[in-house]
């Protein structure tokens, strides 16, 4: 069974961090940088692209058979 859920957060680092206490890993960050969507992807962590002001729309992390995906509440286009 696959487990599968959206979180509407204005706070994605945040809940990133404590979705990883729970032994979540990310598997993928998607935000709007210089008007163009882009992948700050692991091995990137926060302290290598915070200082940028990235616009997160999406982050997808994973453990076993579920998947939660951090969505802002920001429109992008």
């Amino acid at each position: 069974m696959l487990f599968h859920y959206h979180m509407w957060t204005p706070f994605v680092e945040e809940t990133e961090r404590f979705y990883k206490q729970l032994g979540f890993q990310v598997t993928q960050r998607i935000g709007k940088h210089d008007g163009d969507f882009t992948a700050f992807n692991p091995p990137l962590d926060w302290d290598d692209f915070r200082h940028q002001h990235i616009l997160f729309c999406i982050i997808e992390m994973k453990k076993a058979q579920s998947t939660s995906h951090l969505v802002t509440e920001k429109s992008y286009l």
